[in-house]
This record gives C-alpha cells, structure tokens and sequence, in this order.
C-alpha cells in the first residue's frame, strides 16, 4: 500500500471513531425533577430521540448532521410536520444546541422548554 493510500484509509478510521454510534443517555434536573435523556444512532444520518419531562420529546428515526467541529443539526426540526418541531412547539421549546465531544464519546445536549427552562444534559455512550 503506497504512502497515500495509508493517509487515505487512516483518514476514514479516524472518522470514523470521531462519529458517535451505538447508545447515549444522561440525566438533569429541570425545576427540581429528574430529566433523562437517550440518543441511539441509528446511522450516520438518523437517531431516535427520547428526553424527558418537562417537555417529553421522543422521536425515532429523527435525521441529524454532524458537522466536523462536532455541532449536532437536526435539519427536519424547524419544519412543521416534524417530530422535533411538533413537540417542542407544543412546550414552547427550542433546540439550544446539541454537541458531539468525540474525546469523551458523549453528546451534549441544551433545549429551552417552557419559554424559559433551560436543560443542558450531557449524554454519556453506555450498554
């Protein structure tokens, strides 16, 4: 294998083990109840979804894009029809951020629900 092909297929590891797979789940607490939250990917474009209470969003098969700063979109959620959309708009809730940390395998999540409850979670890759 040439020099090139190496950087080529160590390029497509690395990638690889710098995308999230398999489970993700956390906990916060949200005006003094427990929040949990799970992410599994499903592939490199679809995850289901599932946080809890205050606003209980949960959402198979939900499309994401991963960017290579790990930023986290959901490009669906601002469409009416969506799960996402439909029931964050039911809580008065937004998307604050979601954040893939590749060095510590986990997702960083923050949503507003409520108007003004804001819930930053931290799910960690797990069974």
């Amino acid at each position: 294998m040439s020099t090139e092909e190496d950087q080529v297929t160590a390029a497509a590891a690395d990638a690889v083990a710098t995308s999230p797979s398999g489970n993700y789940t956390g906990r916060a607490s949200a005006l003094g109840q427990a929040v949990s939250g799970t992410v599994s990917i499903i592939n490199g474009t679809h995850m289901n979804l599932d946080v809890g209470h205050p606003a209980h969003i949960k959402c198979p098969g939900e499309p994401y894009a991963l960017s290579s700063t790990g930023a986290v979109t959901l490009p669906t959620a601002g469409t009416a029809g969506d799960c996402v959309h439909d029931a964050l708009a039911a809580h008065g809730g937004s998307i604050e951020s979601i954040f893939y940390n590749s060095s510590a395998d986990a997702i960083h999540v923050d949503v507003t629900v409520l108007y003004f409850v804001s819930v930053k979670m931290t799910l960690a890759s797990c069974c």
